[in-house]
């Protein structure tokens, strides 16, 4: 479901160049990322993990969800159906979380 909260170089360099602060630290951190071999190919995103809970927190709208049964690990180390449930994320709304983003940060 987060995975779908990948921005590109092109995009971060549009929506925050020139918005100072947070802007350009994020748009540095993008460019200086160790673990991005070549932010600049064709293709390449970041996924900004991070923005998932926190769009669900600001609206719960942005992330589609549902009540699932719960897992449990038993003592054979496997996974067994646990006997509560747990909300599940599934989809979440990558414009809407990243518009919002985008208009705090800038």
């Amino acid at each position: 479901m987060a995975e779908s909260l990948s921005v590109s170089l092109p995009e971060l360099d549009v929506r925050l160049c020139g918005h100072g602060g947070v802007a350009e630290l994020l748009r540095r951190l993008f460019h200086d990322n160790p673990l991005a071999r070549d932010p600049t190919s064709p293709g390449f995103g970041w996924v900004m993990w991070d923005l998932a809970p926190i769009a669900w927190l600001i609206d719960p709208s942005w992330v589609q969800h549902d009540r699932v049964r719960s897992a449990s690990v038993g003592a054979d180390h496997r996974w067994q159906p646990g006997t509560g449930e747990i909300t599940e994320a599934f989809r979440i709304d990558r414009k809407a979380v990243f518009a919002d983003f985008f208009s705090r940060v800038q």
